[in-house]
C-alpha cells in the first residue's frame, strides 16, 4: 500500500512537471521583431545591442519571450508588419501609416536636428532656408518631419534620403553636402566612431524640429497590451533610466520650429 501511494505521488509529480513545461513552452514563444538598419546608440545590429534593442529584449524577456531580430530598411519594417511576417516592428508612429491601435506606448524619443559645418557659416533659422542647400536625411524623413519639411523636399532637387546613416555622416563630414538631418545622439555616437573624437565642436546645430516619439507596431493587439504593461513596469522599476544612462542618451535640444 505504501509503495502504491509513493508510485501515485510520483505520477502526480511527473504530470505536474510535464504540465508546467508545456505551459512554459506555450508562453515562452519567440517574437519576430523587425528593426531598422544601424543607428547607434539606438540600434547596433553587429552586436544585437543599442538602447532600443536592449529595451525590447529586456521587456520581452520579462514577459517570458525571446526577441528574434531582423534588420531591414525603415519602409521594409512597415511592410513586414502589414504582411504579418513579423510580430513586432520598431521605431514607428502614426505617421508611419499604421492604425493607432497597432502602436504601443512610446518607448523611445529621437531628437532630429539640422547640422552644418561651422566653417561654412550657414545661418539656418527655418526649414524654408534648406531649399537652396544640399541636404542628406535618413530614409522616411520627408514623411516624418512635418508638412513644412515635406514641402521643402519637393522644391529642393539637391535633397536626398539614405538608409545608411554612416554613409550620410561621411558625406557631411567630408563636405560633400551642406547639411544633414540626423538625431543628435546618433550624430554623437557615429561621429566619434568614424573620426575618433566627438565632432560637436565643429558643427552648428539648427534645432528646427519637434522631438519624434516612437512606438513599436504589433500585429497582435493582445501582445501589444501585454507589452505595454511590461514596459510600464520597466519604467517604474528604474530600468528605463539606467539603460538611457548606459547609452548616454541625452535630451539637450530645444525646438525652434514645428
Amino acid at each position: 500500500m505504501h509503495q502504491l501511494k509513493t508510485l501515485n505521488k510520483n505520477k502526480v509529480s511527473l504530470f505536474c512537471l510535464i504540465l508546467l513545461a508545456n505551459t512554459y513552452h506555450a508562453f515562452a514563444t519567440d517574437i519576430k521583431v523587425a528593426a531598422g538598419w544601424s543607428r547607434p546608440p539606438y540600434i547596433i545590429p553587429k552586436t544585437h545591442s543599442g538602447f532600443e534593442l536592449d529595451l525590447i529584449k529586456q521587456v520581452l524577456a520579462n514577459m517570458g519571450h525571446k526577441a528574434i531580430l531582423t534588420y531591414v530598411p525603415y519602409e521594409r519594417t512597415i511592410s513586414m508588419l502589414q504582411q504579418k511576417s513579423v510580430d513586432m516592428a520598431l521605431t514607428l508612429n502614426i505617421k508611419s501609416g499604421l492604425q493607432a491601435r497597432q502602436l504601443s506606448d512610446v518607448f523611445v524619443v529621437y531628437q532630429n536636428v539640422v547640422l552644418s559645418l561651422k566653417k561654412n557659416r550657414f545661418d539656418i533659422n527655418n526649414i524654408k532656408e534648406l531649399e537652396s542647400l544640399t541636404v542628406v536625411a535618413f530614409q522616411g524623413a520627408s514623411e516624418i518631419l512635418g508638412l513644412r519639411f515635406f514641402e521643402m523636399t519637393t522644391k529642393n532637387s539637391l535633397y536626398i534620403e539614405m538608409a545608411d546613416q554612416r554613409r550620410q555622416l561621411e558625406l557631411f563630414l567630408q563636405g560633400d553636402v551642406d547639411t544633414i538631418i540626423i538625431d543628435i545622439n546618433i550624430f554623437n555616437a557615429l561621429s566619434e566612431k568614424l573620426t575618433g573624437i566627438n565632432q560637436l565642436k565643429n558643427i552648428n546645430i539648427h534645432p528646427l524640429f519637434p522631438v519624434s516619439r516612437y512606438s513599436a507596431g504589433f500585429k497582435d493587439l493582445q501582445l501589444k497590451e501585454q507589452f505595454n504593461s511590461a514596459l510600464r513596469k520597466f519604467v517604474a522599476d528604474g530600468d528605463f533610466q539606467k539603460l538611457k544612462r548606459y547609452y548616454d542618451i541625452q535630451d539637450i535640444i530645444a525646438t525652434h520650429e514645428y
